[in-house]
């Protein structure tokens, strides 16, 4: 048996036009893995993930309503994972400033369904982060086209 050693060229050029090391390559990469996992939780634990969303089903077999989250959430990362492929990050940061939208309305959707405050603060911060997100990956798209 024979191991291959990647040498550190053949490293780097696996990520070759990728810029690496910047703070927006990987808020990217975070927020597309997150989206997955949204989607991944809300297919195989839709109870549970209904519970954690702030609005608990009211009936346990009625989860259509997680099962649209969780299709909006596996497009999102899809759609995500495409422009970091393409590595379209002027269209990551654009992507990442409109779906600001989704946290903030799923902050009042929680808020209207009597969730608690902690609940509700936890989608404000999702909305934040996706702000900050926007702002790192707006300068590394900025950076890449000098």
């Amino acid at each position: 048996m024979s191991a291959t050693i990647r040498t550190t060229t053949e490293r780097t050029a696996l990520f070759a036009g990728y810029p690496v090391r910047t703070v927006g390559f990987w808020l990217a990469v975070a927020l597309i893995a997150y989206m997955f996992f949204n989607a991944f939780r809300a297919f195989t634990d839709p109870v549970g993930f209904a519970i954690t969303f702030g609005t608990p089903l009211q009936a346990t077999g009625e989860t259509s309503f997680v099962a649209v989250y969780g299709i909006r959430a596996l497009f999102l990362a899809v759609f995500g994972l495409v422009l970091l492929a393409m590595r379209n990050f002027k269209g990551l940061a654009t992507f990442v400033l409109v779906g600001v939208v989704m946290p903030v309305g799923d902050a009042l959707l929680v808020l209207s369904s009597g969730a608690g405050a902690s609940v509700m603060l936890r989608h404000v911060m999702v909305a934040a982060l996706l702000l900050v997100a926007w702002w790192f990956m707006r300068r590394t798209a900025a950076a890449l086209a000098r």
